[in-house]
């Protein structure tokens, strides 16, 4: 029995058999000393997926209802004061009482602006209710990648364990623990 040639200067540090014993195709005979490392990356890697898969459905659900109640209050007060503001420039064109034409426009850039705030309300609050398609995207892309991450670290941790290529008996030991 001996460490394979890929186990990069490892050794074994746990030995399943003896000389004499009768092992099956695929029994574990040996163990090398970076299993205990390898094990530990992949339950890392195991970790990382499902954060990452976590954060995908995170980004795939749409806001929290208490953002959207709040984003909706805001338009509310907004339209509120579009409202206002229009109506505070159509009662002073009215009356007649705008002696400077200077008033007239700060009326005017008022109701102007307060439209344009109550659109990006609006705007946000759209966004809230929908996930960016491209957001998920990326976020898709992160579970991909930790999959790949976890696929390699199971792959380096299949390397610790030497098994028996066939059913057979244990005839010599060459290596020791």
């Amino acid at each position: 029995l001996g460490a394979p040639s890929t186990a990069e200067g490892a050794r074994i540090a746990k030995l399943n058999v003896h000389e004499g014993q009768r092992v099956a195709e695929g029994e574990v005979i040996a163990v090398l000393d970076s299993h205990d490392r390898r094990l530990a990356a992949v339950e890392h890697a195991r970790s990382l997926l499902s954060l990452a898969e976590a954060r995908l459905e995170q980004t795939r659900v749409p806001a929290k209802p208490s953002e959207i109640a709040a984003q909706e209050a805001l338009i509310a007060r907004l339209k509120h004061e579009q409202t206002q503001a229009e109506a505070d420039l159509r009662r002073e064109q009215a009356l007649g009482k705008i002696s400077v034409e200077a008033t007239l426009e700060q009326l005017k850039l008022k109701a102007v602006q307060a439209a344009q705030n109550r659109i990006q309300a609006e705007a946000q609050l759209e966004s809230l209710k929908t996930p960016r398609p491209v957001d998920i995207a990326v976020a898709e892309r992160q579970v991909d990648e930790v999959r790949a991450l976890l696929r390699q670290a199971e792959t380096d941790l299949a390397m610790t364990e030497i098994r028996s290529p066939c059913a057979a008996t244990v005839l010599r030991i060459h290596s020791r623990s």
